[in-house]
């Protein structure tokens, strides 16, 4: 909840208050990222962004690669990936790409398994939400052709064989993994992966699976994420009933809740999956929302080599 995450930032705030007077590097990278995680959790991304910014600072100018020894983590590897989610949102791919090189970078500097399973499960993750298969391919294979056999039952390794099953087409793993959540009424680690696991049933076709999980997943979202889930039930509705109202009304919630976010590479996603389904129909509503399509391409300023950035001038350039 809202109030428990406040008692956590005034903790951390104590926290580095008395570390002003003391000389602990390790801990202060530490209560940083856990509070630059709170303030993604709950979508207060500006702070979210220089909390994050002042621990890859530091962390890089400091130079100690032996954190995770004492605290079970890297702060600076998965101030990386959370940075990266960010910019993804923020509609800059580039950027994020580029935090999650850095990440593994650094990860590899440690050579330890935990910061490298942390690392390439961001950089897989991120291939995954930008559509980028091939580079989500490399990523998983340069993980698990060293670590497969350490990572097999491990906590970490779960996400990793979550997005290699995803990755080959096969979302079942996954899907196991997130009924025991729902049945013991827990939050998943991170609501991406769910998303992306209804994404992996559309990538096969399974339109019906993925409306039944959608039907269960909806409710328990969070804000930020919901604008890409109604744009996966409005796909859902297409291709299981054709482009009736209920079709219309999902992808333009989507439409309306990505703006209202301020998170423009789902409202990118979202429009430009609405006017696809538009042009595949022939329906009147294509002028208007071609548009507005045209306009998002316009204003990116990153991202240009991206599969839906390619995708959108393409649906464009057949249209005029």
């Amino acid at each position: 909840s809202r109030e428990r995450y406040e008692e956590a930032f005034a903790g951390g705030k104590q926290i580095l208050e008395r570390l002003k007077s003391q000389e602990n590097h390790q801990l202060k990278m530490s209560v940083l990222t856990f509070m630059g995680q709170a303030y993604r959790n709950t979508w207060d991304l500006k702070k979210a962004e220089k909390t994050l910014k002042t621990v890859i600072k530091e962390s890089n100018q400091v130079g100690d690669l032996n954190v995770y020894k004492n605290y079970g983590f890297d702060p600076c590897v998965y101030a990386y990936g959370i940075m990266a989610m960010i910019a993804f949102l923020k509609g800059r791919p580039d950027s994020a790409r580029s935090y999650v090189i850095e990440g593994i970078e650094r990860a590899k500097k440690i050579n330890n398994i935990q910061p490298m399973a942390i690392a390439y499960n961001f950089a897989a993750k991120i291939s995954a939400l930008l559509r980028d298969r091939d580079q989500m391919d490399v990523f998983l294979k340069e993980l698990l052709d060293q670590y497969r056999d350490e990572l097999t039952g491990s906590g970490v390794g779960i996400f990793i064989f979550i997005l290699e099953g995803w990755l080959n087409g096969n979302p079942e793993f996954g899907a196991e993994i997130m009924r025991k959540n729902i049945e013991q009424d827990e939050s998943f680690a991170s609501r991406w992966f769910e998303y992306l696991m209804v994404d992996t049933y559309l990538e096969i076709e399974a339109y019906q699976e993925a409306t039944d999980w959608l039907t269960l997943l909806l409710p328990r979202e969070d804000p930020y994420i919901l604008p890409a889930m109604y744009r996966q039930k409005a796909i859902t509705i297409f291709q299981l009933k054709g482009l009736n109202e209920d079709a219309h009304a999902c992808f333009k919630s989507a439409i309306d809740m990505a703006e209202k976010n301020n998170t423009p590479w789902l409202l990118f996603e979202a429009v430009y999956d609405y006017a696809r389904i538009l042009q595949q129909e022939n329906n009147k509503e294509l002028s208007k929302v071609l548009k507005y399509l045209t306009s998002i391409i316009e204003q990116q300023k990153e991202g240009k080599s991206t599969w839906l950035y390619k995708n959108a001038t393409k649906l464009i350039a057949e249209t005029k």
